[in-house]
């Protein structure tokens, strides 16, 4: 008896692991060149410290994966840190794919987390079911609004997006700053430096120290 050939992959499961390594392939190249070059920047700087050490970029590399996954606490710690990140990322990505360089991710999340806390901060004492959605509401429409400008101006007047969205990078940033040490500056006798009330609905901790809802809203 001859044994039977083995049944060709379906063309469908080709096409997807096709898909996947090319999709995977482009950031999987970027890390490793991200981590020689730091490797690279990590042994020649090692004199200034303490001495030639060649095992110095695997120990910086060490200590920077346990910080950031060693632990529960510190995987969760990651996560909520990426949270921002991962939505900003998806919110410039839809302008790459209508062909836009929306160089004002930073802007917008600023102005979009300035709306938010404004808006929280205005509802303390409100039931959480009803703040934290218009909160949440608010934030979108901050950084909606802000992300407007650049868009209106490259619409009507031909302005280009890239420049427009990094200048208003700078004129969020000064916004922020503005905001938090006027009108939102917290009045308790605990605030010493300029910040905000305390906000009295925040998002539900699913895990961990604060490990929040968010991070389901961003993945």
């Amino acid at each position: 008896m001859t044994e039977q050939a083995a049944a060709p992959a379906p063309a469908a499961t080709v096409s997807w692991l096709q898909r996947a390594r090319a999709l995977m392939l482009l950031p999987a190249i970027s890390i490793l060149l991200a981590l020689v070059v730091g490797a690279i920047v990590i042994f020649l700087s090692s004199p200034l410290i303490n001495g030639w050490d060649p095992l110095l970029p695997l120990k910086a590399y060490q200590a920077l994966a346990v910080g950031a996954f060693g632990s529960v606490n510190a995987l969760v710690n990651t996560l909520v840190n990426a949270t921002p990140l991962i939505l900003a990322g998806l919110a410039v990505g839809i302008g790459f794919k209508g062909g836009l360089f929306n160089i004002g991710g930073q802007g917008q999340f600023l102005v979009g987390a300035l709306a938010a806390t404004a808006a929280a901060i205005g509802l303390n004492g409100v039931p959480a079911i009803v703040a934290l959605p218009l909160a949440l509401v608010a934030g979108m429409a901050g950084g909606l609004a802000w992300g407007f400008v650049p868009g209106f101006l490259k619409a009507f007047t031909g302005a280009h997006e890239v420049v427009t969205t990094i200048m208003l990078n700078f004129v969020a940033i000064q916004l922020v700053s503005f905001a938090i040490g006027g009108p939102l500056r917290g009045t308790g006798p605990e605030v010493t430096f300029d910040r905000t009330d305390d906000i009295s609905s925040m998002l539900p901790v699913l895990i961990g120290r604060n490990g929040h809802i968010g991070l389901l809203l961003a993945f």
